[in-house]
């Protein structure tokens, strides 16, 4: 959604570098990234970090909370309020921003007990000239925000959600029809059937909820809604689905050998 000379200066070198990690800062201390599609904060209200157009830049003062790749991004797409008299749908806008940028910098870096190579940071804004050419789209307020809705993050996420939680089902169905216990494996014991059920219907539901979001999208436009309802659906499923495999697996479950059975890091912390 940039502008022609944004992607020729950015994409390329994004392509080139391996390296090149990108970061999306939205979320502020007192404030979450889920107000998009149900709630529009009003002024005063909502995102505070603040871009005033000054001549041939703007000038942006204020701090993100939580961001991914905060730590290790090169390149930052940072939401902002360049209009203070409306509301945040119209009134927020996007700028980019690297990591280089004089009056940039990182803040704390979050320590989480999992989810550890996807690092959160603080970053703080004082004093940052962004050039008007890298308001991103060339544009400011609701033409922004339909940008935002439409980078389909939260498809993301549930992807990643129902992928480990795929992992973690398919590794406790390989160990329930290995391991045996009372003269037999355990999947033919009608606990461990039940089990593996319970396990199983969420995450078919899940896919399903997925792909009917994706599929609403891409032909039918941007459902804010939809996306984060099934944000939150996939992510409770993955949660409770790795919980029961990894309680189906017993002592094994609590071992570093779940990783010999595909179940991944995740399940391990």
């Amino acid at each position: 959604m940039g502008t022609e000379d944004q992607q020729k200066r950015y994409l390329l070198a994004f392509l080139e570098d391996d390296e090149f990690v990108l970061g999306q800062a939205i979320t502020e201390p007192d404030m979450g990234s889920d107000n998009s599609g149900y709630y529009d904060p009003p002024p005063g209200e909502g995102l505070m970090l603040r871009a005033e157009l000054k001549g041939d830049h703007y000038v942006l003062n204020g701090m993100k909370h939580m961001v991914a790749n905060g730590p290790v991004a090169k390149l930052f797409i940072v939401t902002a309020r360049t209009d203070t008299t409306k509301n945040q749908f119209e009134g927020v806008s996007r700028f980019i921003v690297p990591k280089d940028t004089p009056g940039f910098s990182i803040g704390n870096i979050h320590d989480k007990i999992g989810f550890r190579a996807y690092p959160n940071a603080e970053l703080i804004f004082d004093n940052v000239r962004v050039p008007v050419e890298d308001l991103l789209g060339g544009k400011e307020g609701k033409e922004s925000e339909e940008w935002y809705m439409r980078t389909g993050a939260n498809i993301e996420l549930s992807a990643h959600t129902l992928a480990v939680a795929r992992a973690a089902f398919d590794a406790a169905v390989k160990f329930a029809n290995e391991r045996v216990q009372g003269g037999k494996v355990i999947i033919k014991h009608q606990a461990v059937q039940k089990a593996l059920a319970d396990l199983y219907v969420p995450l078919q539901a899940g896919r399903t909820f997925l792909w009917r979001t994706a599929w609403t999208s891409t032909y039918k436009g941007p459902n804010a809604l939809l996306a984060n309802a099934c944000k939150v659906f996939c992510a409770e499923a993955a949660l409770n689905i790795t919980i029961g495999a990894k309680e189906l697996l017993g002592g094994v479950g609590g071992t570093q050998s779940v990783a010999s059975l595909k179940i991944g890091k995740a399940l391990v912390s």
